[in-house]
């Protein structure tokens, strides 16, 4: 077995998929540091949150460097540019950042129980051209904001106002369910 080396981002991405350091893209623990900052979750607003998901669904290197540029609050440190800086960061550095933000966006998910009835009318591909603007018009109905402003809210406080809202609705179709 070959001995791990602590290299670049860059240099791992010249090697070949399935190479001896993928394993720790799993078994590393995460740590909220990259480049010298640290990712800010309170900071991230609603559009953001939805770009980032889109860039972690089907990533290109330069949406993640973008990405990273941003979250981390990467700057330019002397003669180095900030995707300078990304490129020559440690590979385990990168795979717990990466972590950290793979955890954040999974939390920040409500569940809910599908209905088949829902099913039946085909309504998931029939509002899915349509979600996002959805979700923009009803959560700017509990803010007394037009959907377009929505963007600008800090994504963590329009999370903290839907939990409680959820949380009211599970309990009385749970209700409802016991009559």
């Amino acid at each position: 077995m070959n001995q791990i080396k602590n290299i670049s981002l860059l240099q791992y991405l010249e090697l070949p998929e399935g190479n001896d350091y993928d394993v720790y893209m799993d078994i590393l623990k995460p740590v909220n540091s990259f480049c010298g900052g640290s990712f800010d979750e309170s900071k991230l607003t609603f559009d953001q949150h939805h770009t980032m998901i889109s860039i972690l669904n089907k990533p290109t290197l330069e949406d993640i460097q973008e990405l990273f540029i941003h979250l981390f609050n990467i700057k330019r440190k002397g003669i180095r540019s900030c995707k300078h800086r990304f490129l020559n960061e440690s590979v385990f550095t990168y795979f717990r950042a990466r972590k950290v933000l793979s955890m954040s966006f999974e939390t920040m998910y409500l569940s809910s129980v599908p209905d088949p009835k829902m099913d039946i009318l085909n309504a998931c591909e029939r509002l899915a051209p349509w979600g996002r603007r959805l979700s923009m018009i009803q959560i700017g109905k509990m803010f007394g904001k037009f959907p377009h402003e929505v963007g600008n809210i800090p994504y963590t406080e329009v999370i903290h106002s839907l939990v409680p809202v959820k949380i009211v609705e599970d309990i009385k179709f749970e209700y409802s369910q016991l009559k």
